[in-house]
């Protein structure tokens, strides 16, 4: 475990990194482009990133929008914390700019 940010701790690990799991921390970073990019640069040849993300193309959301809301919170898809919201459009696209292939894309079912 290195006790760093991303963007410091990536460039630190060697090359051949199996798998990093980036389990809803992207949104929260001010360049997960720049954090994608260094993983990307040091998985192995069959290495894997599992990342997972909020969706601020949900349903719940995006008829709170259309009603002209949008409520901070402490936790969840508008948490106030998330500095970079995703979809899975804009996640694939992200990935893509960084030399990424996004394998599989599953939805979790809310609670």
């Amino acid at each position: 475990m290195l006790a760093a940010r991303a963007e410091e701790a990536l460039p630190a690990l060697a090359p051949s990194i199996d798998c990093f799991v980036f389990a809803d921390v992207l949104e929260h970073l001010p360049d997960p482009a720049r954090v994608l990019e260094l993983a990307g640069e040091r998985l192995s040849p069959q290495g894997r990133i599992v990342a997972s993300f909020p969706n601020h193309a949900w349903a719940p959301v995006l008829r709170d929008l259309a009603a002209g809301r949008w409520e901070r919170t402490l936790a969840g898809v508008q948490a106030r914390d998330h500095l970079v919201p995703f979809t899975r459009a804009s996640f694939r696209r992200l990935a893509e700019e960084c030399g990424l292939v996004l394998e599989r894309a599953v939805p979790l079912s809310a609670p």
